[in-house]
């Protein structure tokens, strides 16, 4: 994901009183780049097909969004649109990736089902939880409810259907 200047937004907010949602996205971040770099393993290991740019992509996405929540709580300024924006375009290759990978799981051994779906519900919980974070870590306020509201209602758009025809969200 390419770096660029970003403008402060109306979800802009300081003052935080923790720091638990960094901690937690770097928890789920690491959790997911683990599991996903084991599922990709056991797939080559297979010689089954591995979407490697978009897996990469993936990696450097969560590393970004990473930097930037460190950096943004080193300043105190945390920059919500910014983390919007960047934590949609993350769920929308993953929702992606997974349906790729989908594919071949027919095929593929008990453990790339198991790494398949460590993964899969590492994504279900990782924004919902990420969002009870930030809401511990900041002073209540509307425009904090209006955020939330937002982020679920543009991931609900995103979130493909589970065996069930529920959405993962």
């Amino acid at each position: 994901m390419k770096k660029g200047v970003y403008h402060k937004d109306k979800y802009t907010f300081s003052g935080m009183l923790s720091d638990e949602a960094l901690w937690t996205f770097e928890f789920f971040s690491k959790s997911l780049a683990d599991t996903l770099s084991d599922y990709l393993d056991v797939m080559e290991e297979n010689h089954l097909c591995i979407p490697a740019d978009d897996a990469d992509e993936l990696f450097d996405m969560l590393e970004d969004i990473s930097a930037d929540l460190r950096d943004d709580y080193h300043a105190d300024c945390l920059q919500l649109g910014r983390f919007r924006e960047n934590i949609l375009a993350f769920y929308d290759l993953a929702f992606s990736l997974c349906s790729d990978l989908e594919d071949d799981l027919s095929d593929a051994p008990l453990e790339a089902v198991y790494y398949s779906q460590v993964f899969v519900q590492g994504l279900k919980h990782f924004l919902p939880v990420m969002l009870q974070s930030l809401l511990m870590d900041l002073p209540e306020s509307q425009k904090l409810q209006q955020f939330i509201e937002q982020i679920q209602r543009d991931f609900s758009g995103l979130a493909p259907l589970d065996i069930h025809g529920s959405r993962l969200n």
